[in-house]
């Protein structure tokens, strides 16, 4: 009888794990004067994407690229992506903007503005779209210096079932893209 107990919570234990959502958090940081980006994708403590964009001379660069994303089928890669976004559900959003023109408060002003009412937007369609979803903002105008900082770390939420599910889906529908491409 103790066996059979200890082997229905351990089946039990192992269905929460796959039925239950775990967090994710996706971080972004922009700075639009030296034209440079850099992100990260964290699920628990493992960096699943990590690296940095910077525009030079018209062209992007890409360094610290993960393989993962970067694999030979891009249509299986573009499917899986799309599935996975569906399945998301978003709880938390933070986002800092620093911002502004040196001698030009006018500018710096109205544009902050602007970015508080984008921000506002996106929450109300954050909102309507997942269930209790918590947005925290932190806009600040910078007078001194010409500043164009923007940071966004967002936190989802998505369970291995959910994963399985994208997979299935998206192998599902490159097969049926190939088979139409091949017929066509």
């Amino acid at each position: 009888m103790r066996n059979l107990l200890i082997v229905f919570f351990i089946i039990n234990f192992l269905l929460l794990i796959i039925v239950m959502p775990f967090k994710t958090r996706i971080m972004g940081h922009v700075n639009l004067i030296d034209m440079k980006c850099f992100y990260s994708v964290k699920m628990w403590l493992v960096k699943i994407l990590c690296g940095k964009i910077i525009l030079e001379n018209g062209k992007l660069e890409m360094t610290n690229e993960e393989t993962f994303l970067s694999s030979s089928n891009s249509e299986f890669v573009k499917k899986m992506g799309l599935e996975v976004l569906s399945r998301l559900d978003v709880k938390k959003v933070e986002i800092f903007f620093t911002g502004g023109f040196k001698e030009d408060s006018f500018s710096s002003a109205i544009m902050c503005g602007l970015v508080l009412s984008s921000i506002e937007s996106l929450y109300g369609y954050l909102s309507l779209r997942f269930d209790n979803v918590k947005m925290y903002k932190d806009i600040e105008p910078s007078f001194e210096e010409n500043n164009l900082e923007f940071t966004i770390d967002i936190v989802v939420s998505i369970s291995l079932f959910n994963l399985m599910k994208s997979l299935f889906s998206a192998s599902k529908n490159v097969k049926k893209f190939k088979e139409v491409n091949d017929e066509g």
